[in-house]
């Protein structure tokens, strides 16, 4: 049958369901929260500026591969440059046709809303996950990242993708630190630092926003957020935000850095099986 293009609920259950047969019984898997991807998938995220194009690879009424295409007019914008993402790919073992079309058909359809490029794995915004794994693919991924299985990496280059950009993943022993040394230091330097929601909600996401805007301003991934849709996206995740993790570095008074940091939700997460609840 070929490519298929999501229109419908039905074509957008098989998009979803494809990624969980893929993936059944392996215990490196952190299934997505399918609320969160419906509404990236049908234009309801709080991410305004964002318009997502999805598709199927079918063969014998069986789906093999899919694939989306997102442009982000926040990005183009702010980077001069008509660049457009593609994310949320995957594809079964031993299809690499499949693999294949998926990919150049995304970039096709980007192509014909005028991108001259694609940047990928990036779903619409790194908020939404980006990046592929290279090694550990039996290890659960650390949150925020994603998994993938060994051959995506291939995937992408036999679809004319070139690797451009490693993303690298540090593990730090926090014990031997002492905070209270930590802390002089700061201080020492004129930096005051408090957790988030020391002030309102709104106020200190407006500060975590401007500061994270500021610091990966013209950063090849990275798409400006409206304070409004920060808003709202934090406001639908509020319950991930641990304020003693969440932090905010000022000098007289000023913002001058930010820190976001989680837990590893991943077990969590794999335990809700999709679940938003």
């Amino acid at each position: 049958m070929g490519i298929v293009d999501v229109t419908g609920p039905g074509d957008l259950e098989r998009f979803l369901r494809l990624g969980e047969e893929i993936y059944a019984g392996n215990p490196a898997w952190v299934p997505p929260q399918r609320d969160d991807l419906i509404r990236l998938l049908t234009g309801r995220s709080p991410l305004s500026g964002l318009v997502t194009h999805a598709c199927l690879f079918e063969q014998g009424g069986i789906p093999a591969a899919r694939a989306a295409a997102f442009v982000n007019d926040h990005y183009v914008r702010s980077h001069h440059r008509r660049v457009g993402f593609v994310g949320l790919f995957e594809a079964r073992p031993g299809h690499p046709e499949a693999a294949q079309a998926v990919l150049m058909a995304a970039g096709d359809w980007l192509a014909g809303r005028g991108m001259e490029a694609a940047v990928a794995p990036i779903n619409g915004h790194v908020l939404y996950g980006f990046a592929l794994p290279h090694d550990h693919f039996d290890e659960l991924p650390i949150f925020p990242y994603g998994g993938g299985l060994p051959f995506y990496p291939q995937a992408f280059l036999d679809a004319g993708y070139e690797a451009a950009y490693p993303e690298l993943t540090y593990l730090i022993d926090l014990r031997p630190l002492d905070p209270s040394a930590l802390a002089a230091r700061s201080r020492a330097g004129g930096i005051h630092i408090r957790p988030f929601g020391s002030r309102s909600f709104r106020d200190d996401c407006e500060t975590m926003t401007q500061v994270i805007n500021d610091a990966f301003a013209g950063k090849w991934y990275y798409a400006p957020l409206p304070l409004a849709d920060s808003l709202a996206f934090w406001r639908r995740n509020r319950q991930g935000i641990v304020p003693r993790l969440f932090l905010i570095a000022e000098r007289d008074g000023e913002p001058v850095g930010a820190l976001l940091s989680f837990p590893d939700y991943s077990p969590a997460l794999r335990a809700m099986d999709g679940s938003s609840s």
